[in-house]
């Protein structure tokens, strides 16, 4: 999944890997979130799941 928030951009696995790429970037304002199709999604539309799940760790900028 690319994420994309304050002039950044970070790619997102699903390792569950910590990302520094974001860190310090104030909470508020415009975040995009996009993510690839499967060619079966692709050829089948009804496969496109109408929701999704983001888990997010969020810190204060001071620690």
């Amino acid at each position: 999944m690319m994420v994309v928030h304050g002039g950044r951009e970070v790619i997102l696995s699903d390792s569950g890997s910590q990302i520094q790429t974001l860190k310090g970037l104030d909470y508020e304002g415009p975040w995009i979130l996009r993510t690839l199709l499967t060619q079966e999604e692709k050829q089948n539309p009804r496969l496109i799941p109408d929701r999704f799940n983001i888990t997010a760790i969020i810190q204060p900028k001071n620690q």
